[in-house]
């Protein structure tokens, strides 16, 4: 994430020394894991249907 802005060090201080900071970057970590795992097992089937079928289910 700090690889992206010009001064990555001083990006990756800050979060350290700010906990709340850290911590939300720590769920959103945790969350994109959770996620791939989750997609990893998942069996997607597609369906054609309207709008309106899509939001009644």
């Amino acid at each position: 994430m700090a690889s992206t802005y010009q001064n990555p060090q001083e990006v990756i201080d800050y979060y350290y020394s700010n906990q709340q900071q850290l911590a939300a970057v720590e769920s959103k970590v945790l969350e994109d894991l959770v996620v791939e795992k989750l997609l990893e097992k998942a069996n997607i089937v597609t369906k054609d249907c309207n709008y309106q079928d899509a939001i009644n289910q």
